[in-house]
């Protein structure tokens, strides 16, 4: 079986990189939302939405397909990498294509006919970003920092480019900063990858077998991007510019706060594929661990929602804060196993219950959007994502039939914000309150996980001891060293 602390490592890799990457991101955000204003904020992020139809055509599950079949076939890795570098290629430039095509139909979709151009533009950055995720093959091969690495490259790229170019030309520059970027980042990865696991060969080898596999897991995709695009066909109806620029503030604030939890079902695919018949073992550590960051981060964000949006971004996005609040909701899915029942799904080959899910929670989305829209406006998109998100996880686990779920982290979450609210009663500063706020919390909820058992004295020393082997090199797959070539 792969070990524990394989997969708590490459986590920590991913968690070093993707908070590196995400705080970078986030930075830029915020100085983008504040140079354009939320009406030239939500014109910039529509543009980017408009042309997320193209991820329809992206992958077909060749990603996925990939990383478990080079995670349990190490000989063939290479070959199995290979292929889908020289698919991902073929990919990019033929979605860079369609989108010039096709960007004045997209724009028109979403209620905003004169964004054809920027459509065309924010299209070349979609289909770059195909290119750019093949770092994330890499995590098969034990090499999940390449990826945290690449992610960190991209998103000083997008701070640098997105940012001077936004108070150069407004939103127009800053869609142009934001493919640019993608561009740059994607060629980076592929000198990257090279250097690492050695020089890229073009071929399709065995990439029947793989797409075979992959196109399962490509359909969820597929309906999901068809949904969004519709979901946001509706919000450019229904919503205003400002409307949708709190929105995308919000769901911006979300991600970042997520990267103390994705990077967790990054590496739970590798980490379950290799566990040689031990899949359950290895969920239970994925969702124990997952659970113990996500459930004070959904509990915190819940009780200090008003003074981050005002601390970070300005009073004149006050009305992000009761949709960050519903966004954040979703911190508490880990609970029932979120960051890892896809994935033991996927290790097990069980493609079909992952489709079937996705189906599922994109028909309630399809239900929802519109009437909740229309009686909510952007606390309804909210509302409906965070609905989908639940029909997802309550399918999967039922047809899963594993135990993939923990409450004990809850308990120390939900007491630990008795403490943690008090700074909300003094008249202060909002960044002020905000960081009393979370200091409070984060020493109520360790002491209290550690009293409750909801974190063992083990468990923190394994915790450290990984974080210290970060500054020793990348992480190596259980009794093999993976060396560059």
């Amino acid at each position: 079986m792969a070990e524990p602390e394989y997969f708590l490592r490459g986590a920590f890799w991913l968690t070093a990189g993707q908070l590196t990457a995400t705080l970078v991101a986030g930075i830029a955000s915020i100085l983008v939302a504040r140079i354009l204003g939320p009406d030239g904020y939500g014109l910039y992020s529509l543009s980017i939405s408009a042309a997320s139809l193209l991820a329809v055509f992206s992958w077909f599950g060749v990603d996925q397909a990939t990383v478990r079949y080079a995670s349990r076939e190490k000989q063939k890795a290479k070959r199995y990498l290979d292929a889908a570098v020289t698919l991902a290629i073929i990919n990019t430039l033929a979605l860079a294509a369609l989108g010039t095509a096709a960007s004045r139909l997209l724009a028109s979709a979403v209620n905003r006919p004169q964004l054809a151009q920027l459509v065309s533009l924010a299209s070349i950055a979609l289909a770059f970003s195909v290119l750019f995720s093949t770092s994330g093959l890499l995590t098969a091969v034990g090499r999940p920092d390449v990826t945290a690495k690449a992610g960190v490259a991209l998103q000083l790229l997008r701070a640098l480019l997105v940012t001077s170019l936004a108070l150069l030309a407004g939103y127009y520059g800053a869609v142009l900063g934001h493919s640019l970027a993608y561009v740059a980042a994607s060629l980076l990865v592929l000198a990257v990858y090279s250097r690492t696991i050695g020089a890229w060969r073009p071929t399709l080898s065995g990439l029947g077998r793989v797409l075979a596999f992959g196109i399962p897991l490509w359909l969820p995709g597929v309906i999901g991007a068809l949904v969004a695009f519709t979901r946001t066909a509706i919000m450019g109806m229904l919503l205003s510019n400002t409307d949708i620029g709190g929105l995308a503030v919000a769901m911006n604030f979300t991600a970042l706060l997520g990267v103390l939890v994705a990077p967790f079902s990054s590496m739970a695919l590798p980490y379950i594929s290799a566990s040689n018949n031990s899949e359950e073992r290895a969920l239970s550590h994925v969702v124990k661990s997952s659970a113990l960051v996500a459930t004070p981060l959904a509990v915190y964000t819940l009780l200090y929602a008003e003074p981050l949006v005002h601390a970070v971004y300005g009073a004149e996005y006050a009305g992000a804060a009761w949709p960050l609040r519903i966004l954040a909701l979703q911190y508490l899915l880990p609970l029932a196993g979120s960051a890892g029942l896809a994935q033991y799904l996927v290790a097990k080959g069980d493609n079909m219950t992952v489709l079937e899910a996705s189906v599922l929670a994109n028909l309630v989305q399809l239900a929802t959007v519109y009437p909740l829209t229309r009686a909510l406006h952007a606390l309804g998109v909210a509302a409906t994502l965070a609905a989908s998100q639940a029909a997802w996880l309550a399918y999967t686990a039922l047809k899963a039939g594993v135990k993939a779920y923990t409450l004990k982290p809850l308990p120390p979450a939900l007491l630990a914000a008795l403490p943690a609210a008090l700074p909300l009663l003094l008249q202060a500063h909002q960044l002020l309150k905000a960081a009393l706020g979370l200091a409070i919390y984060a020493a109520a909820y360790a002491i209290l996980a550690l009293k409750t058992g909801a974190l063992a004295p083990a468990d923190v020393a394994v915790l450290l001891r990984q974080f210290h082997s970060l500054t020793a090199g990348p992480a190596e797959t259980p009794g093999k060293k993976q060396h560059c070539h």
